[in-house]
């Protein structure tokens, strides 16, 4: 199973429409369709009932449970990643005069929050 896929059921869930989808991901209606149709496959059963009347999308048992199961799955999985991104942040303590602090300072902070490292200010005045 693909985590993309599970991606994919989760927002046909929310948008009700295949071509929503596939618009939100930028990628093709067929595609989406695909890996609706490969996650019915793996788990052997039907997810979902479309009216063809209305086009409504309905959750068949199996889908609620998948539904369940896949929203926790996508949850860890962004946890998972917050983690890993938030790791590769680095400390860095720099020690700088208040004399200088108003003038080129500031823009090295912006400067350094753009590369990823982890500022912690620290407002000592030991002087």
């Amino acid at each position: 199973m693909k985590l993309t896929s599970l991606q994919y059921f989760e927002k046909l869930i929310e948008l009700k429409n295949y071509s929503e989808v596939a618009k939100y991901y930028g990628i093709t209606q067929p595609s989406v369709s695909m890996n609706i149709k490969r996650l019915q496959s793996e788990f052997n059963d039907q997810l979902f009932i479309i009216n063809p009347t209305t086009g409504n999308i309905k959750l068949t048992k199996a889908g609620k449970d998948l539904h369940k199961h896949a929203k926790v799955i996508l949850q860890q999985w962004e946890k998972l990643e917050t983690g890993i991104e938030n790791r590769s942040l680095q400390d860095l303590n720099l020690g700088i005069s208040h004399l200088i602090s108003d003038g080129y300072f500031p823009s090295l902070l912006n400067k350094l929050n753009s590369e990823k490292i982890n500022l912690i200010e620290n407002d000592k005045k030991n002087y």
